[in-house]
């Protein structure tokens, strides 16, 4: 389960990186509350900068406040921008040394 979670966040942040206006519907939570397993719903979007909603299609439950969310969040553009440019010391590790794609300073806070 952890490596489907961690694929499907590489994917969100490809997408956040697009900087067009992003919802995450994190469905399936029945069957998350179902295994006992918890989903801090409060610090995820915090983290990610996007809201999060919790769904159930199967069960129907959280869609109107999707629904919601969708209709108020079209005009949230975000400005990403690609270049990636920063001082030194405000991250914990040199990004461009480390890696093989660098993302803007909101996108590498996140990922730290």
């Amino acid at each position: 389960m952890t490596h489907l979670l961690l694929s499907e966040l590489y994917l969100v942040l490809q997408l956040i990186e697009l900087g067009k206006p992003l919802i995450i519907a994190l469905n399936m939570m029945d069957i998350i509350e179902e295994r006992g397993m918890d989903i801090d719903l409060h610090r995820l979007p915090e983290m990610l900068g996007v809201p999060v909603i919790p769904v159930s299609a199967r069960k129907k439950r959280g869609l109107d406040i999707l629904l919601h969310v969708v209709s108020h969040h079209s005009d949230n553009v975000q400005d990403i921008k690609i270049e990636h440019h920063h001082d030194s010391g405000r991250h914990r590790h040199d990004h461009h040394a480390d890696t093989a794609v660098v993302y803007s300073d909101f996108l590498e806070d996140k990922i730290d």
